[in-house]
């Protein structure tokens, strides 16, 4: 199915009809051997053909290069190469992919053994992705959790009459009731096998309907969210079902579960009107000749066959310069990676970091991993002959955090609230802006700590000089990462930039500025 589902993306596009003609001659054959088969093309459409011919060779390249890079980067290489970007359509999908391959990048281990799918399931259901499209737009679509502290002019909520997916029967229920004043306990059941109502004894049944009560308030709360969110204008959508009865159709109660039965005292009497006008225009649109409602196929949204990537641009070629009082002939080199060796180790030492964090681990768990640190250097571009010079710059970073007690003191896995990669979106100086946050926590003292790491070294002298510089050249960021925590729980806050190379700490402000 994964497979199938890849040929039916974007990026390839096969019609329903040509992943029949694929796969559906040898039910035992993996789509990867019938894919690389050379008389598959035959059995597609022309259309279909080149589609599958384009798209396999990227995949078959990709394959190739298997435990070659990082998890995310191996995936991230295969999906440029088959121009995933191009099936976007707005800039933040674009850092939302960002998100997925960081992810996955989190589940290398040190020795190269591949995740099991369950741990990539739990890590992609973990990525707080932005919902913002275009901070321009004049639409944004989110989920209603999503929407919570935000507020629009106008707010559609779609499909009210949708409901979530009911669990399976527990083997074993449990919740917490007051035993008394100040006092809690928890009753335990196990499934009933007794005859009757699926089985359920006396206790099991007064479970779940405790369980349905509180799903009920959760529903309100959800409603009371989404109903909220609106300045102007709120439009609630769904539809109804009908009974036939002999007076005529008949509305159907809601199901439970649903948003429209929570609004369903309020919006009966839309609904009833609606179906009293339908019936007097004698109207069955959306309808087949059986009575049953049309479902429109969803459209196939895919790239043009002869989609290409675009060529990459050629190295940057300067005029050869002679600086005076050097040699004849000699020359500056074309390209300065001083640069990209520092921007590949911050990428390497924030991933660590963010280990250490998701792990609750103390600093004293950074120790060295070179065969992880060194894929990942050659994935953010880092060549062979530069990378001895990044691997000892990254250890030196890890080393000097694992020894800092200052870095001790920043990475306490004792602090509560702790967030690593902290993603968040506020309004800001009146546009909407999505934040990352290196790490955010709450001290013993009860201040809410907003951490930037900056793996910058210096060499020369004035130390002191450098260390206010780079300060003044992050406050705005820091600024914005203030605002927006402190609209999430108004702490005094201590703000900052962490210098791992430096053993330094450079503070914005140490107390809450209002």
């Amino acid at each position: 199915t994964a497979w199938l589902a890849v040929l039916r993306a974007p990026w390839c596009g096969l019609t329903l009809a040509d992943l029949l003609a694929l796969a559906g001659p040898d039910a035992e054959a993996s789509v990867p051997s019938l894919a690389a088969d050379p008389a598959a093309p035959a059995r597609l459409s022309a259309d279909g053909a080149g589609r599958l011919r384009r798209t396999w060779q990227a995949l078959d390249a990709a394959i190739a290069q298997r435990g070659r890079r990082t998890l995310g980067g191996w995936v991230k290489s295969a999906w440029l190469s088959l121009s995933g970007p191009a099936t976007l359509a707005d800039a933040s999908d674009l850092a939302n992919a960002e998100l997925l391959f960081a992810a996955l990048d989190q589940l290398e281990t040190e020795a190269g053994c591949w995740p099991e799918a369950s741990a990539v399931d739990a890590a992609v259901e973990g990525i707080m992705a932005s919902p913002v499209g275009n901070t321009d737009a004049p639409v944004q679509i989110m989920t209603v959790h999503r929407a919570k502290g935000l507020e629009f002019d106008v707010v559609i909520v779609p499909d009210l009459q949708r409901t979530v997916r009911g669990g399976e029967r527990p083997l074993l229920y449990w919740t917490q009731v007051a035993t008394g004043p100040g006092r809690r306990g928890i009753v335990l059941a196990s499934r009933g096998e007794q005859d009757g109502d699926g089985g359920a004894d006396e206790l099991e049944r007064w479970m779940r309907r405790l369980a349905a009560e509180r799903e009920a308030l959760e529903l309100g709360r959800v409603a009371y969210v989404a109903a909220t969110r609106a300045r102007r204008e709120l439009h609630l959508l769904g539809s109804a079902t009908t009974r036939s009865t002999d007076a005529g159709p008949e509305l159907r109660k809601p199901a439970t579960g649903s948003l429209l039965r929570f609004f369903w005292p309020v919006l009966q009497e839309e609904f009833a009107r609606a179906l009293a006008a339908r019936q007097a225009a004698g109207s069955e649109h959306g309808r087949g000749t059986d009575g049953r409602r049309r479902l429109a196929a969803p459209p196939l949204l895919r790239l043009p066959v002869a989609q290409v990537l675009p060529r990459p641009l050629g190295p940057a070629r300067l005029p050869a310069l002679r600086i005076a009082g050097e040699p004849e002939g000699s020359i500056r080199p074309e390209f300065d990676w001083a640069g990209t060796i520092a921007q590949a180790v911050g990428q390497v030492v924030h991933l660590e970091l963010h280990r250490l964090a998701r792990l609750g681990l103390a600093r004293e768990a950074l120790v060295p991993r070179p065969q992880a640190w060194r894929r990942a250097l050659l994935d953010a571009g880092v060549d062979e002959v530069h990378l001895p010079a990044a691997m000892a710059r990254t250890e030196q970073a890890i080393a000097a955090l694992a020894r800092s007690e200052l870095a001790g003191r920043l990475l306490d896995p004792s602090a509560t609230e702790v967030a690593s990669e902290f993603a968040v979106t506020a309004f800001i100086d009146g546009v909407l802006q999505s934040l990352r946050i290196d790490r955010s926590f709450v001290d013993r003292d009860g201040l809410r700590w907003i951490v930037d790491w900056k793996t910058s070294s210096h060499e020369g002298g004035d130390r002191e000089a450098f260390l206010d510089n780079e300060l003044a050249r992050y406050a705005p960021q820091l600024r914005r990462y203030a605002v927006a925590m402190r609209a999430l729980d108004g702490r005094p806050q201590r703000v900052g930039l962490y210098f791992p190379l430096l053993d330094a700490w450079r503070e914005l402000y140490g107390v809450d500025k209002r």
